[in-house]
């Protein structure tokens, strides 16, 4: 199905040029093709009927064109909006899933985080179900901003991310899960026109790829690690420990 509408609605530029000009030129050779056999055209009508069909054939050239640029423009919205949560502009889960598990397959030296806002139930029971999406908005620009180019985020669920690195050890894992952990403040006005101002702070679950362990497992002994954070105070990073398996059970 990719490959099909790749073909109807090409992805550069130059793509859309090069089948717009060749749709001109079939419907031009055609229409030559069809006129000279059924008239059999002298010399001079000849140039004049090229000219003529050329004419013709330009402007359905050009309206296929913009057909095929809208079916692109087309595609890569749906494509966004498919891929996307909406309300952090990161990658929703299934998206995050799809590219963690094939990045995993080629990269076997990858670290993964879960990370969960702590207290984010009682943000929203206190302040309302607003403020927790200005929360959310807010911690998926701090997510982007102390990340990097290669990482793999996404928002999975509620309050909860999962952050995929490739290609890294705990050095990193730990540069990384400490600016994530900073506290953060998130400002809004009320109807009042008072500012109201949350400090707010996540936790961190680490795991370390073993090869050929698949995503799920990897995500769940994150999981693990992340429970441990929000039983031991919150607003910390946790690596999982791969010899036990700690049984415990996720605070709100």
């Amino acid at each position: 199905m990719e490959k099909l509408v790749d073909l109807v609605a090409p992805r550069s530029v130059r793509g859309l040029i090069v089948k717009a000009s060749l749709l001109v030129a079939v419907f031009t050779a055609f229409d030559f093709v069809v006129s000279r056999a059924t008239h059999s055209l002298t010399s001079e009508n000849q140039f004049a009927a090229s000219v003529v069909t050329f004419l013709i054939g330009a402007p359905f050239g050009l309206f296929v064109m913009c057909i095929i640029r809208t079916q692109r423009a087309l595609r890569d919205k749906l494509r966004y909006l498919s891929e996307t949560d909406l309300l952090t502009g990161l990658p929703n889960r299934q998206a995050f899933l799809a590219h963690a598990a094939s990045t995993l397959e080629n990269c076997p030296h990858a670290i993964i985080m879960m990370i969960d806002v702590d207290h984010f139930k009682s943000i929203n029971d206190t302040y309302g179900h607003h403020f927790g999406d200005i929360c959310l908005t807010r911690i998926g620009s701090h997510l982007r901003e102390h990340i990097r180019n290669n990482d793999i985020i996404g928002r999975i669920g509620g309050e909860e991310f999962a952050l995929l690195l490739p290609n890294s050890d705990k050095s990193v894992a730990d540069a990384i899960s400490g600016r994530i952990c900073q506290t953060i403040t998130v400002e809004t006005i009320r109807e009042r026109e008072d500012t109201l101002a949350l400090d707010v702070t996540m936790s961190v679950g680490v795991a370390t790829a073993r090869r050929g362990q698949s995503l799920t497992d990897l995500m769940q002994h994150a999981d693990f690690a992340l429970y441990e954070a929000k039983a031991s105070g919150r607003a910390r990073a946790v690596f999982h420990d791969p010899e036990t398996h700690p049984a415990l059970t996720a605070t709100a």
